[in-house]
């Protein structure tokens, strides 16, 4: 094996172990927190758990997806094998990115400042409708992907690992209607809405500054604003993150040639299976109790 299968294998397998680690952490504080404290789960402590939640099996449908693919071929071959993995992979992936979405979205309309009736009216009723939000955006996932498990076919290429073997790679016999929908949906769409939400909290944030600059002689210090810049530095780095994923997404789906010396394939399937490591991180030290829960274990270690 060369060094760049090697770094390739490391790398996945780190991202698996790190990535599962980094969720569970989540699921455990959230989980532990609602029991210390006899009650149900806040708003956005729900959205956190369905992040963490489907972003595990995510990770694991990923990563284990591509070390199988190379590691144990005739495994992976197996019919109900590979088709499981390429039916997880989007149905965690769109749970992840709307969820991820929902959690942006209701920072955005609890922070913002704006007061124009539609904001408002959201605002209200935002706690309520976050049970629904996650059950729809379970059920139209599985609408969506769950057929693909009867829709998929095999094909042969040759070598795609650096065996001598040849690799029985897979298509999907989609319509081209069905292919777009699945990538408008599942990935551009929740990219635009985090667009929007970055912009109007950055709007927000801008007309925050100004104001509390005019109300205290220059000024711009207080909750309010750490808020505003907290949640502006949030959004932006998971804007960046949904950007990446995305462009590696694309270069993996686009590629038909199954060559394993494609560096660019190597690097974009590691984009993809760091998307819900570094997401989990991006929700750890954005969020103050979780935040807070990490610093204690590794003081804790250090000890």
């Amino acid at each position: 094996m060369d060094p760049l299968n090697i770094f390739f294998m490391v790398f996945l397998g780190f991202a698996l172990l790190v990535g599962t680690a980094t969720n569970a952490f989540i699921v455990a504080v959230i989980a532990a927190s609602s029991i210390k404290n006899r009650r149900l789960p806040s708003s956005s402590d729900v959205l956190l758990l369905g992040v963490a939640v489907t972003n595990i099996p995510l990770q694991c449908s990923l990563s284990g997806n591509h070390m199988l693919r190379f590691l144990w071929e005739e495994v992976y071959n197996i019919d109900k094998v590979w088709k499981s993995f390429f039916v997880l992979f989007p149905i965690f992936g769109f749970s992840s990115f709307w969820i991820n979405t929902w959690l942006r979205v209701f920072y955005c309309i609890k922070i913002v400042n704006f007061s124009y009736p539609f904001i408002s009216r959201v605002r209200l009723r935002m706690a309520g409708m976050i049970p629904w939000l996650l059950l729809g955006t379970v059920l139209v996932s599985l609408v969506i992907n769950v057929p693909e498990f009867w829709h998929l076919k095999k094909w042969c290429t040759t070598n795609f690992t650096t065996t001598n073997t040849t690799f029985e790679g897979t298509v999907r016999d989609y319509s081209i209607f069905q292919k777009w929908m699945i990538i408008i949906v599942g990935a551009i769409l929740p990219l635009v809405v985090i667009v929007i939400s970055s912009l109007l909290i950055l709007t927000s944030l801008y007309q925050h500054s100004r104001r509390m600059q005019k109300n205290m002689t220059g000024s711009s210090e207080g909750p309010s604003m750490e808020a505003h810049a907290k949640a502006a530095k949030t959004t932006f780095a998971l804007l960046i993150l949904y950007i990446y994923f995305d462009l590696s997404l694309l270069v993996v789906a686009g590629d038909d040639t199954g060559d394993a010396k494609n560096v660019r394939l190597y690097y974009s399937i590691c984009g993809c299976s760091a998307f819900p490591l570094i997401d989990s991180l991006i929700l750890i030290f954005s969020n103050i109790k979780l935040r807070s829960a990490a610093a204690k274990i590794l003081c804790s270690h250090e000890h």
